[in-house]
């Protein structure tokens, strides 16, 4: 769905032509007038791309935007526009309501490539040997764009967009492969190229299981809820292996899964459940 097209469903879901507590300001509301988003916290920037999609269903005009993944501190004015009051006061909610969770994903994400990098520092490892933080496919339905460029603006990285972006072998997968009488890497052996042997990303629950996956070949494995020590473990075993952890990595752990040899830390709660940003859009 084009994000005009989305603009248009969540506006007709909030019956902004049909306010009927702004019916009753009548003449007052017919008035046009200045406004402003301001942040009540300190904010990085998402969600342009949503504003211009509002922007094509309204007469609302926006005098000054933000870039994606543009700072601000408490209390700044993040966009500057005019319209109608009546329309204002409509658009209102459903403006805000995307703005707030775009705003919160890349601020959340910011300070996670933050603890990233200060864990970093403290354990003296270098530049190149930081670990990239990634999405999962754990966003809103319909919003998943929206959120994947707030991950992006926040320092994070482009996971997989969707299904058919990657191949990645998963638990239910391996369940189901187990289940015909074969092993994971007998049935990854026989189902796949080599090329795309060096391209899937293959999830292991244990160490035994990502041996046996590079001796098959796989080039890039997931660690799914393995310890920091059993991470370390691993990157001790699996030289010249893309590793990738996941699951319960979150902004009090992270900084435990900062290990040299780690390649990617990716991560559900960039977007499952991040807190929306405190935003006000205030008419002049």
């Amino acid at each position: 769905m084009k994000l005009s097209d989305l603009a248009k469903e969540i506006l007709e879901e909030d019956q902004v032509k049909n306010d009927i507590t702004t019916s009753k300001l009548a003449s007052l509301a017919q008035k046009k007038a200045e406004f402003n988003i301001v942040t009540r916290e300190p904010a990085v920037f998402s969600g342009l791309s949503w504003v211009e999609a509002v922007a094509t269903q309204s007469d609302i005009q926006f005098s000054s935007l933000p870039t994606e993944g543009e700072h601000f501190d408490s209390g700044s004015i993040l966009i500057f526009g005019s319209g109608y009051v009546s329309e204002l006061l409509a658009v209102e909610r459903s403006l805000l309501n995307v703005l707030q969770q775009t705003c919160g994903v890349a601020t959340f994400t910011a300070s996670i490539v933050e603890k990233v990098q200060k864990a970093a520092r403290e354990k003296g490892i270098s530049s190149e040997s930081i670990p990239k933080i990634f999405h999962t496919r754990k966003t809103l339905p319909l919003l998943r764009d929206l959120q994947i460029d707030a991950v992006l603006a926040g320092g994070a990285n482009l996971h997989r967009r969707d299904l058919a972006s990657r191949m990645l072998f998963k638990d239910n997968h391996k369940r189901l492969i187990e289940e015909s009488g074969q092993s994971y890497a007998d049935f990854l052996g026989e189902h796949l190229s080599f090329s795309e042997m060096q391209e899937a990303l293959v999830e292991v629950d244990s160490l035994a299981e990502a041996l046996s996956l590079k001796d098959l070949g796989v080039k890039n494995i997931l660690l799914d809820n393995f310890s920091p020590e059993q991470v370390q473990e691993a990157v001790t075993k699996l030289p010249g292996v893309n590793l990738e952890v996941s699951g319960g990595v979150n902004a009090q752990s992270i900084g435990q899964y900062v290990i040299p040899g780690v390649a990617r830390i990716s991560l559900g709660c960039l977007t499952h459940s991040v807190r929306a940003l405190d935003l006000s859009l205030d008419i002049c």
